[in-house]
């Protein structure tokens, strides 16, 4: 499969394995938004082979598959197509139980591709040191939990993302309960590394009462 190595945005550089232009697309163009993203792929991903290894050697193909799928999740959702495909086979490789060592040795050479190219990127966010108490900002929060919302209901792993970029936003706002708002967010975020969206789900709404 052609590897994709696409520069589509001043601000990021062309990165092998990773087609940008549909990576900035899947976040409505913000670039900010979208090198989080990539930040949090490289910090999540780069003891992949270690942890997948570790459920392997467990025989604990429940785990092996759920690896995989959200790997192959997170890869499509920023722009890292070959990755994802070859993710996607492992994940049917791990449902079935056989050609599992295969598709894993496939699926580490697209990771190790996207990594080194994320190793490569210099700064991953901009820095913002400056308190804004913009209602409109806050409101911007109130709107991110309602997608939040949505991702949890559906179980979707991109919910990672949102709380991730939520946590940042509440650190940059002045608003009376914002240390409160972000010991929520941070449960949330506790919640999904267990995959308990349903956990995730009762903080949420119970935040969105509270911002109500």
């Amino acid at each position: 499969m052609e590897k994709q190595d696409i520069k589509s945005d001043n601000s990021i550089p062309a990165l092998k394995g990773i087609d940008i232009s549909f990576g900035l697309r899947a976040t409505n163009n913000n670039s900010k938004l979208y090198r989080k993203q990539l930040s949090k792929f490289y910090d999540r991903y780069k003891d992949f082979r270690s942890s997948f290894n570790t459920a392997m050697s467990a025989n604990d193909a429940e785990l092996m598959t759920r690896e995989a799928h959200t790997l192959k999740s997170l890869a499509g959702t920023i722009g890292a197509k070959a990755l994802y495909s070859s993710s996607h086979e492992l994940e049917q490789a791990c449902l079935g139980k056989k050609a599992v060592r295969e598709t894993l040795a496939k699926t580490l050479d697209e990771l190790n591709i996207v990594l080194q190219s994320l190793s490569n990127l210099s700064s991953f966010s901009e820095p913002n040191n400056t308190k804004n108490s913009d209602p409109l900002i806050s409101s911007a929060i109130t709107s991110k939990l309602e997608e939040l919302k949505t991702y949890l209901e559906d179980y979707d792993t991109e919910a990672v993302y949102v709380v991730e970029d939520l946590i940042s936003s509440v650190g940059n706002v002045d608003f009376e309960s914002s240390k409160n708002v972000k010991t929520q967010l941070v449960a949330i975020s506790k919640a999904l590394q267990s995959f308990d969206f349903d956990t995730a789900l009762v903080h949420t709404c119970s935040l969105q009462s509270e911002l109500s």
